[in-house]
């Protein structure tokens, strides 16, 4: 952050803008970063939009318990239907329960058509977790019209999703449950086909898509440590028993990988929240803004801190940083309104200045 303090003084020095005010916006990891900097560097930054910015998920922040955001996402899917909850839970639960059954393992690399064949219970556990958090990116990229945030969807994808699973029962056999659940993540691992040479590879655990995954995965081994879960038994479709956590396994895996020790009280220490109805008492011209479909609402700042000085909006039907994106005319109500008011407050901003 200190960087963009020298950046904006040279900038200010050779334009001849000494007297213009510096605003900054920014969505998810670049919302953090506009809050943080705002509050360290207030007399160079003059305002700050953080959308979507999960600056409460961190070890020790009580609104954010780990299992918060796996709960948001499963009722991304539960709103839509209790069949889609419950369907994608019961294929989740068997994969589970099966991994160590050569003829279930058969199946799931037939029906998905895998890269390379699903031939250990290890290959069926890294399966399950690229299709875990490939359930969970669509839940965050549940926008109103198609997009290509991370891959290529239709419009309100988890909607889209959810139609394979339309008249399933819990007496379905495997092969039959399996082929309900290749057509549901299709819409986000490969909508419509859309790469004809596709293939499951199960290796990508992360299935971020076009995100660049691995250099978010260094700052996650430093100083951005996450600590989310698959969520609890009686409010997660992603898990049969209760999901911890695993501070000792991650940190392990953290110096494996890249020689780093996750220093997992860095920002709750360095800017606060552990009680941001408190802790930001003191800080001012931030605007926080989360969807109530985007699973990174769960670290996000959403109650009012008692200050007009610090605005908090949260959209019904808004993914992740919905009101950042261009304008569309399908863009929900509660997302066109907000954008008027964070444009309302920006130019206030400015004109104080």
């Amino acid at each position: 952050m200190a960087d963009y303090v020298d950046l904006i003084k040279y900038i200010k020095t050779a334009y001849d803008a000494e007297d213009k005010a510096v605003v900054t916006f920014g969505g998810s990891y670049g919302g953090m970063l506009s809050a943080w900097i705002r509050m360290k560097y207030p007399h160079v930054f003059q305002g700050a939009l953080a959308a979507s910015a999960p600056i409460e998920y961190f070890k020790g922040a009580p609104s954010a318990p780990e299992w918060r955001f796996a709960e948001v996402a499963s009722n991304d899917f539960k709103e839509v239907s209790q069949n889609c909850y419950d369907g994608i839970k019961d294929v989740f639960t068997r994969m589970e329960d099966k991994k160590d059954d050569a003829a279930f393992r058969k199946i799931l690399g037939d029906s998905f058509n895998t890269c390379t064949p699903v031939d250990s219970a290890q290959n069926t556990t890294d399966m399950l977790t690229m299709l875990q958090n490939g359930y969970l990116y669509m839940a965050m990229t549940d926008y109103p019209y198609a997009a290509s945030f991370l891959n290529i969807m239709p419009a309100w994808p988890v909607n889209a999703s959810c139609a394979a699973f339309t008249d399933w029962v819990s007496s379905e056999a495997d092969q039959a449950v399996v082929t309900r659940m290749k057509k549901a993540a299709d819409i986000y691992f490969n909508y419509n086909n859309h790469n004809s040479s596709f293939c499951y590879d199960f290796g990508d655990t992360d299935a971020t898509g076009t995100l660049a995954a691995a250099g978010w995965n260094v700052l996650a081994c430093n100083e951005l440590a996450m600590p989310t879960s698959m969520g609890l038994a009686n409010s997660s479709m992603f898990v049969k028993t209760d999901s911890t956590f695993d501070y000792d396994g991650y940190t392990a895996e953290c110096e494996k990988t890249y020689g780093l020790t996750p220093k997992y009280d860095w920002a709750l220490q360095t800017f606060g929240s552990y009680n941001y109805t408190k802790d930001f008492k003191d800080y001012s011209n931030i605007i926080f803004s989360n969807g109530k479909l985007d699973p990174w609402m769960a670290g996000g700042v959403t109650d009012y801190i008692g200050k007009l000085e610090l605005p908090i909006y949260v959209m019904d039907q808004a993914a992740h940083h919905l009101d950042l994106r261009l304008p569309n005319s399908a863009d929900p109500p509660d997302v066109v309104w907000v954008r008027e008011q964070e444009a309302e407050i920006i130019g206030q901003w400015i004109a104080d200045y």
